[in-house]
């Protein structure tokens, strides 16, 4: 199976790396990185 574009949910120790690879072969890469609300900090 031949991926085109594929989504990387966190851009820290793994998946900036696995991000910048999959992007030098060619596949479209969208990178989230997921940030909590002010109170869904505090309530944790």
């Amino acid at each position: 199976m031949a991926f085109k574009k594929v989504s990387v949910i966190g851009l820290g120790y793994i998946g900036l790396p696995t991000a910048a690879v999959l992007a030098s072969r060619g596949i479209d890469v969208v990178g989230v990185v997921p940030v909590l609300s002010a109170s869904e900090q505090s309530s944790g």
